[in-house]
């Protein structure tokens, strides 16, 4: 294969956003011969494919600029890619104003990078781990077995300076799917928000819409539940996150929380407590009459509401039972 049946049998591989932004930097002649060499190519196997991607790889290493010369090719990208294409070209450049991929805490999450590092090609992880802080790239190294450990840090250790144009792309591409992947923010957006909803219903009303979700979706459902935390889930806290818990909730929404409650949970959160607190607390409840059940439930969503806010905070840990 010439180097532009190469570069087209890549290109043609490549998701239409990943493309559009590659073609942008070509020049003119290099559009053109692309175009039509594209209409003739020929299948190509995946063991041919597979010897391609290496030959790729070890031009990207050693620095090769295979995009053409960087000079503006204007009104031609009009006649090229399409008129969203060209939209999203001009704010791709406008995103590489902000805070760089390698420094996004997002990204450099080992949880995030782990998988990333393990599935893409040796090279390319060897890029990756290059441009990360050194203490991150340990992290995510002491996790691969020693074959692939090996072989990335001697690619690392070889490795050329990449053209700038290059990395812009790379970080384009885990920007828009790590960092800005717009559907999966939605979706835990709009988790959060039916937590919170359920969190604040009657128990018996929220026992009985979760268990329509788990019929009709039971992997929605089990993320749902891993959010929600009610009140009679205290005994998941460890002591010292329940006393931390109670030390922010106010003395009169404990005590009314505890109106009639069950002796066993009564004692549990009761132990919270400090030992003037406690008595304190166990001479009003003896001479509490009965409360408004509706006050007391809403005394028991605010705790709970309190729990989940001190968690996110990080100030303590809800750790739920898995569903069997």
């Amino acid at each position: 294969m010439s180097g532009i049946e190469k570069a087209a049998t890549i290109l043609n591989v490549l998701d239409k956003d990943m493309a559009g932004r590659l073609l942008q930097k070509f020049d003119i002649d290099d559009l053109e011969r692309i175009t039509s060499i594209s209409k003739t190519l020929e299948p190509v196997d995946s063991q041919e494919f597979s010897i391609l991607i290496e030959e790729f790889a070890s031009n990207f290493a050693d620095g090769l600029n295979m995009l053409g010369s960087s000079r503006e090719i204007g009104g031609l990208l009009e006649t090229v890619l399409t008129p969203d294409q060209v939209a999203q070209i001009g704010a791709d450049k406008q995103s590489r104003s902000r805070t760089p991929v390698w420094d996004n805490e997002e990204f450099t999450k080992v949880e995030i990078l782990e998988p990333i590092i393990k599935t893409e090609h040796p090279q390319l992880a060897a890029v990756i781990l290059s441009k990360l802080d050194s203490v991150v790239s340990s992290s995510v190294i002491a996790t691969l077995d020693d074959i692939m450990r090996n072989d990335i840090l001697l690619r690392m250790l070889e490795m050329k300076p990449i053209e700038v144009e290059v990395m812009e792309i790379m970080e384009d591409h885990f920007r828009s799917t790590i960092i800005e992947n717009d559907e999966a923010a939605k979706g835990a957006e709009a988790r959060a928000r039916m937590a919170a909803i359920i969190n604040n219903m009657e128990k018996e009303q929220a026992d009985r819409f979760l268990q329509e979700l788990t019929i009709e979706e039971p992997e929605e459902a089990l993320r749902l539940k891993k959010m929600l935390f009610a009140f009679e889930d205290l005994p998941v806290l460890l002591t010292k996150d329940r006393m931390v818990l109670f030390d922010n909730v106010p003395t009169d929404i404990s005590i009314l929380a505890m109106n009639g409650l069950d002796p066993e949970l009564k004692e549990l959160i009761l132990s919270s407590f400090g030992t003037r607190v406690r008595k304190m607390i166990e001479s009003e409840l003896s001479n509490a009459g009965e409360a408004d059940p509706k006050e007391v439930n809403k005394a028991r969503r605010k705790i709970a509401n309190m729990a989940l806010d001190l968690a996110a905070k990080g100030e303590i840990t809800i750790i739920m039972a898995e569903e069997s």
